[in-house]
């Protein structure tokens, strides 16, 4: 996909999670979740908690984010 086909802030108000506090759970692997992740951070979300049960493969995603 074009990179502006992944852009969410073209389709939804660029303000949308501000002052929201945003979970995401199984969120170790990266792919998906860690794409929802971004939005929400994107989107102006207060806080983003990644819950996962491989610490390391988290950490990793954390980082990238």
């Amino acid at each position: 996909l074009p990179k502006q086909a992944l852009d969410s802030t073209k389709i939804f108000h660029p303000e949308l999670c501000k002052g929201k506090v945003c979970l995401i759970t199984g969120g170790s692997n990266g792919g998906m979740l860690k794409e929802i992740a971004r939005a929400f951070i994107r989107h102006g979300a207060t806080a983003v908690g990644l819950l996962a049960r491989n610490a390391e493969k988290l950490n990793k995603v954390t980082q990238e984010l």
